[in-house]
């Protein structure tokens, strides 16, 4: 009688009720790597308000796919709230590498929209809610790595039904509901949030997802979608997502931002104020006591681990690898009290087992059924009396999850005909951790008797982007054994196996220097190795910041560590073995190493590099290294004695080609980005000398091409019969910069 005095409730008003009660309930909370709290409790998942530090986004390709007009200090600096992008673009596509808080950032986006159905207090006080802009947005959360093959292949309603399916809500409840998003979303007023692309397995899986997705941004140009992925996941893929997609990074976070996370942790994890205040300042101390901790620290997911390591050991390690280590050995220990602590020997091989056999598969969940057939599998590779067998499989899979929360529930499978239960690592990370291990402890299905683990790690190299964080810290932690398997790994394929063949060595070099980057303990001559590789496969994409290729990053992450120098020199030694079309490349990459440390407020002559094996540099190598420096720093800064520096630069134009094409580079550079009063004004007498080199025939192109835009840009009329000559040059760029320098100086 009531529900017919009121009316009864429309079905799908009722429907989107229950799904934004549901969704909030489980977007709200924070997921901090499944880690328990300081007190013993799993799953630790506090409140968004409580924890969350805001994290910021640097945009590296604008929504037309044009890189921003700024300097790489200006990108560097520039540090964007998510709402302020989502905004201007409507559109964006957010790369971050492991445990940077990309799911986390999609949680408070879901969970700042849903709120505004609440009241006013409860949306002013969500943190960071004032970079949103005020907005009736629905949001929908999809978590790529649940999607099953329907949804992967289907259209948006496949993908929205499962969707709706995986939050509990009912069959009809569901039905009622597409409808409504279908409105909604003609009328912009939906948030369409895609988590982790790159944990959809197959490749052409993954490919053909994101091409849906482009899809629906073309069907639906009204509504806002925001995707993420792992930068080499997304690489893979071989193309960009278009339709407007304003491509963006997850940056670190800031000194201020990591001592505050440390504040909220602690004031959510301790009672006592004493204490808290107490244990916040030792973690910050210890965070800041040296670079390397300072720089991992900038990565939320490790800066978590902190929290709980460093009551367990006292300091933190300098590696992420021997974070993920102490980690996993305080989780094993954690519940003594549901029964003691499981035994490290018999727990690790079982979880490195399913770890392998996850990342081998490209997959993050297994059933119940598959967790209890490798298991048993194992158990049938082991000896008799070892201690994997201390308990069966189902009590040793419940023991996990209840005690240690490495491993979680987190749904269900239909298989033949029942509902399963599907079981997933706390974390990726932990996952390609426990897979590292695997393959030093040799615990992995599949394994081949009399294999090596070099020979191992060398053919999984390069199957897919899921086995490159398990390799690399699987060489992080062999010790001494490290630099006999980097070597082996940069050993060539079989020549005449063609252009697959020259991929699979550059996957391989990149890789290495990866490891490198780690700290892992190598010989110098292992060392040099590795980096004049890296230098060799340097290609025409490289060298290009705001876009980072894989072995841009590799370059970056070497900028860490003690092997700064010996690269730059590297580099520097290919980019002499040169043609003058393939050198560009080269230098780009050394600006963006020598710009990367200057950026943090670090010179590369701070480092205390260890001494090169095989030679040490010549003055030419030296003269090109200051001039490709003196290259770098203009992009960031003015050079504060560019007189001086140029009249150091102005004899290597007579040097060899690349010498001269260097010193060229440096010398155009010097003209000035910033400040007119301090930039490099040519005299007369170098004018006339650069007029002079330009009119030589056998000048090196690339020299030439930087000579000439000096002549164009100060307006040199002496210059103008050498430019002429120069419109016939063998060279495109040669003879476009000649065009553009006569009308400069035509133009007066």
């Amino acid at each position: 009688m009531a529900n017919e005095l009121r009316g009864a409730e429309d079905p799908a008003e009722a429907a989107e009720r229950r799904y934004r009660e549901l969704t909030l309930r489980t977007v709200s909370r924070l997921d901090p790597a499944g880690l328990p709290d300081t007190r013993g409790r799993l799953s630790l998942r506090p409140d968004l308000r409580r924890l969350y530090t805001p994290l910021r986004i640097k945009t590296v390709i604008a929504a037309n796919h044009s890189t921003p007009a700024m300097d790489l200090g200006e990108l560097e600096s520039r540090r964007s709230p998510i709402g302020d992008r989502l905004t201007a673009a409507r559109r964006l596509v957010v790369l971050g590498a492991p445990g940077t808080g990309k799911s986390t950032l999609l949680r408070w986006l879901a969970t700042a929209y849903l709120l505004q159905t609440q009241s006013l207090k409860v949306w002013a006080g969500f943190p960071d809610i004032a970079t949103l802009r005020f907005e009736h947005l629905l949001p929908v959360l999809v978590s790529c790595r649940n999607l099953d093959a329907a949804s992967l292949a289907g259209s948006l309603h496949d993908i929205l039904r499962h969707t709706l399916r995986k939050a509990e809500m009912g069959e009809s409840e569901t039905e009622s509901l597409l409808p409504r998003l279908d409105q909604r979303l003609k009328q912009g007023e939906v948030l369409l949030l895609f988590d982790g692309m790159d944990a959809i397995g197959g490749l052409p899986d993954r490919a053909g997802f994101a091409r849906q997705i482009e899809q629906i941004a073309l069907a639906h140009p009204r509504a806002r979608i925001v995707v993420t992925s792992r930068p080499a996941g997304y690489r893979e893929l071989g193309f960009r997502l278009g339709r407007g997609f304003e491509h963006a990074t997850l940056a670190e976070l800031a000194r201020e931002e990591k001592e505050s996370f440390v504040h909220r942790w602690y004031g959510l994890m301790e009672s006592n104020p004493e204490r808290r205040q107490t244990r916040a300042a030792e973690l910050i101390r210890e965070i800041h006591s040296t670079p390397r901790i300072d720089r991992l620290a900038g990565n939320p997911m490790l800066l978590t681990i902190m929290t709980l390591v460093i009551p367990q050991v006292g300091h933190l390690p300098q590696r992420r690898a021997d974070l993920y280590r102490e980690v996993i050995q305080t989780l094993l220990k954690w519940r003594a009290d549901l029964g003691g602590p499981l035994e490290v020997r018999e727990s690790l091989p079982q979880l490195e087992y399913l770890a392998y056999a996850l990342c081998d598969r490209g997959e993050q969940q297994l059933s119940e059924t598959e967790i209890f057939a490798l298991l048993d599998a194992l158990r049938g590779e082991l000896p008799e009396g070892h201690p994997v067998r201390a308990h069966s499989a189902a009590d040793f899979l419940r023991c996990v999850e209840e005690r240690t929360g490495i491993l979680r529930r987190s749904g269900e499978r239909r298989h033949q005909g029942m509902d399963v239960p599907v079981f997933e690592f706390c974390h990726p990370t932990f996952q390609e951790y426990l897979a590292a291990r695997a393959l030093v402890d040799g615990h992995y299905p599949g394994r081949e008797p009399g294999m090596g683990l070099a020979e191992k790690i060398r053919a999984l190299t390069g199957r897919t982007q899921h086995w490159q964080e398990p390799i690399r810290l699987c060489i992080a932690g062999l010790g001494r054994e490290a630099g006999e398997v980097l070597s082996a790994l940069l050993r060539p394929l079989a020549s005449g196996a063609g252009e697959a063949a020259g991929v699979a060595d550059r996957t391989r070099a990149v890789l290495a220097a990866l490891c490198l980057a780690d700290e892992i303990e190598t010989g110098e001559a292992t060392a040099w190795e590795t980096l004049a590789s890296l230098a060799r496969h340097v290609g025409r994409k490289d060298g290009n910041a705001l876009w980072p290729t894989s072995l841009d990053e590799a370059v970056l992450a070497l900028a860490d560590s003690r092997w700064v120098e010996p690269l730059k020199l590297a580099l520097v030694r290919e980019l002499l073995a040169r043609g003058a079309e393939e050198r560009w490349s080269l230098g780009f990459v050394v600006k963006m190493l020598v710009t990367s440390l200057a950026m943090r407020g670090e010179s590369s002559s701070q480092a205390d590099p260890p001494p090169i094996v095989l030679r040490p540099p010549t003055p030419e190598e030296e003269d090109v290294t200051l001039a490709l420096e003196v290259m770098a720093s203009s992009f960031i800064a003015d050079v504060a004695t560019p007189a001086e520096m140029a009249s150091r630069l102005l004899p290597l134009l007579a040097g060899r080609p690349a010498a001269a094409h260097a010193a060229a580079w440096a010398l155009y550079s010097l003209l000035g980005r910033h400040q007119e009063a301090v930039a490099w004004r040519p005299t007369a007498a170098e004018l006339d000398r650069i007029v002079e080199l330009v009119a030589r025939p056998d000048l090196d192109a690339g020299a030439a091409w930087c000579l000439i835009k000096i002549l164009g840009q100060t307006r040199a009329a002496a210059a103008a019969g050498p430019l002429t000559a120069r419109l016939d040059d063998p060279s495109p760029g040669v003879r476009r910069a000649a065009e553009e320098a006569l009308r400069r100086i035509a133009g007066g």
